[in-house]
């Protein structure tokens, strides 16, 4: 083999390996994206009222179920007191259960009176009416009793309508509202964002997409350079025909707090 022919093989395979790493280095090119929270909500009111009460201010932390703020309740809370009370008290339904006890012993021994000739019929008739009207009586108790309960659920569902929590865990973005400040049923008047974790929609050349998989980790990193894990939780399953790429949704847990918006980089692995 001349010398010729060795460098010319030589020069091909270098080739083919400069071209196999330049395919590799295409393959894992990083992808750019931008972070959002994964919730980004504004809460409203059902109702219209007057603001009593914030509790947060912006930027503060909530939990889920955090109350936020609060309507006027004032006469609701009264009526609360009122029926709290009332739904806890039994004695209504046992001073009838005792009425009632004592008219059937008084009836029993009427009748057996009578047997012996002691009483008359119009007695065991009128004590047996007794009986009845006893136990008529308990239900009527019974009943108000159940309609006080009924009546206590009811406002305490309108203080809860009065009051509004956080459905998620985040941070208050945006209070749009004052206190003393009537607001309308509907209207926003807090921003809640939860940004933990990050979402990050990307989009990737179809032919590198078709090779990803759901919990697949890629590296995202930031604009400070800083590095975290994002795994993948959605791959579109239509492809933007235009730019021939598919949509590939990350979750990057968020421990740090970091803000959603920045732009960042995505190699998969």
């Amino acid at each position: 083999m001349t010398n010729r022919k060795i460098f010319f093989i030589f020069f091909i395979l270098v080739f083919l390996v400069w071209y196999g790493n330049g395919l590799a280095l295409e393959e894992k090119a990083p992808l750019d994206g931008i972070t959002k929270p994964v919730a980004d909500i504004e809460l409203s009111f059902v109702q219209p009222g007057k603001i009593k009460h914030i509790s947060v201010a912006k930027g503060d932390f909530v939990e889920a179920g955090n109350v936020l703020v609060t309507l006027e309740d004032d006469i609701e809370q009264i009526q609360k007191k009122i029926l709290t009370g009332r739904s806890e008290n039994r004695v209504p339904i046992e001073l009838a259960e005792v009425e009632l006890t004592q008219k059937k012993k008084n009836l029993e021994n009427l009748k057996g009176a009578q047997l012996k000739g002691a009483t008359s019929q119009w007695e065991v008739d009128h004590a047996a009416l007794a009986v009845d009207t006893a136990f008529l009586t308990l239900k009527v108790r019974e009943f108000e009793h159940s309609q006080d309960v009924l009546k206590l659920e009811s406002v305490l569902e309108m203080i809860e309508r009065l009051t509004l929590k956080s459905p998620v865990k985040g941070i208050v973005e945006d209070i749009l509202v004052e206190r003393g400040e009537t607001v309308q049923a509907m209207v926003p008047v807090i921003r809640l964002v939860e940004t933990d974790p990050l979402i990050i929609d990307l989009p990737v050349p179809v032919e590198q997409a078709v090779g990803l998989q759901i919990g697949q980790t890629g590296t995202v990193r930031f604009p400070d350079n800083a590095e975290l894990e994002g795994t993948v939780i959605h791959i579109s399953s239509v492809a933007d025909a235009a730019a021939t790429t598919l949509s590939v949704t990350l979750r990057v847990v968020n421990s740090d707090h970091r803000p959603a918006g920045e732009r960042v980089s995505v190699v998969f692995m």
